[in-house]
């Protein structure tokens, strides 16, 4: 049975639980349901979960994996296995909590959005688009595009309402990059999203530009102000759920800020600061109780100790296929704009941004901080313990 099928079969038999009270706690693999990827825990709707709410599962302190709970009991929880796992769960794996999501519309590229669209959650309507058709260098003929204060938006009309929540947020993403970023806005930003069957790698448009670039769900590109989002991972073809895909785009537009100020870099540090801009962005849009601070990241942190704890070695293996699942990478790179904004102030990223307009990186850097790459990067260290 397919992740499609898993959804819609799912979503269409139960309903949404109400919210708990509370955030609800820490639970324990139990075994296979015998359905691909489901495993169940112990834990439901006494304990606070609800079809929809978004887990992950660890052995000791590393993470597996994340899932979806797609059906909620008593006392007794079955969670669809999403996205990366870097180890096979087994039974005695601690579930945690990471947050409350009401359940997804079923996702249905067959079904003619004009068909369905009113009775969607949110009251969506395909009027809020218009048809395109065929875009030249884009796989398909049924293309539709949307206008928000901030972005022009590209979509295949079978995704309208899949990508309908995601779209609503983009323009508070633009608020929250140019508040961290202290940068306007640079609009119209473009925003392709490509669907599973025809992911963005494969579009004539794109190619040369992606080269063997395929492993992204999301790449923001320099000198376009475009960002594609592919809605699922064509390598184990599942569809992405729309919270990984609004994370995906926060992402990636804090890049598109980023590439504002894109000069000289004769010690290449815009490759990390980049990702840990973007990564600290991303985790933005996260609700309260799972979202990452200081005290968590410092709680992660303690006794990391690694001789290659580098800021360019971070990001080198995170862009690997071999080592991707080596380390934390979203915790580490977040750790050092924790760090920046309590070290060098609240305002140290955008009085950088700023700044770093007509100069070299390591310059502004200096000028910002008052530190050169590696005096930064030796204060990380030192302000969180690594050895």
């Amino acid at each position: 049975m397919t992740m499609r099928m898993l959804c819609v079969l799912f979503i269409l038999v139960l309903g949404r639980v109400a919210m708990a009270d509370t955030t609800p706690g820490p639970a324990a693999l139990g075994k296979p349901t015998g359905t691909i990827d489901t495993w169940t825990f112990s834990a439901g709707k006494a304990d606070g979960y609800e079809v929809g709410d978004r887990v992950r599962f660890l052995r000791g302190e590393k993470v597996l994996g994340e899932g979806m709970v797609v059906t909620v009991g008593p006392a007794t929880s079955t969670a669809l296995l999403v996205g990366k796992s870097s180890g096979t769960p087994k039974a005695g794996d601690r579930v945690e909590f990471l947050r409350h999501r009401k359940p997804l519309p079923a996702y249905n590229p067959t079904t003619s959005p004009g068909a369905s669209a009113a009775g969607a959650p949110g009251g969506f309507s395909s009027t809020d688009w218009s048809d395109v058709g065929k875009i030249e260098g884009m796989l398909g003929d049924d293309w539709m595009t949307r206008n928000t204060r901030t972005c022009t938006v590209y979509a295949r009309k079978a995704d309208l309402k899949y990508v309908k929540e995601v779209v609503d947020g983009l323009d508070a993403s633009a608020e929250y990059n140019a508040s961290l970023m202290g940068l306007s806005a640079p609009t119209p930003m473009t925003f392709y999203f490509c669907s599973l069957e025809n992911p963005a790698h494969t579009h004539p448009k794109f190619a040369n530009r992606l080269r063997a670039r395929t492993r992204f769900a999301g790449i923001a590109l320099s000198g376009l102000n475009t960002t594609l989002v592919n809605l699922g991972d064509w390598r184990s073809q599942r569809h992405y759920q729309p919270w990984s895909v609004e994370e995906t785009c926060r992402h990636e537009m804090n890049h598109l800020f980023a590439f504002q100020v894109l000069g000289t870099d004769r010690e290449k540090i815009w490759g990390w600061l980049y990702e840990a801009l973007a990564h600290y962005a991303e985790e933005s849009i996260k609700p309260a109780a799972s979202r990452l601070d200081l005290a968590a990241v410092k709680s992660y942190m303690k006794g990391y100790s690694a001789k290659d704890a580098s800021f360019v070695v971070l990001v080198n293996e995170r862009n690997s296929d071999e080592q991707e699942q080596y380390r934390d990478y979203d915790k580490l790179l977040t750790s050092i704009v924790f760090f920046i904004r309590e070290k060098y102030g609240s305002d140290a990223v955008s009085r950088l941004m700023r700044g770093a307009r007509g100069k070299d990186a390591a310059d502004a850097m200096q000028d910002a901080f008052g530190k050169s790459s590696a005096g930064v990067e030796a204060d990380w260290k030192a302000f969180y313990g690594i050895q």
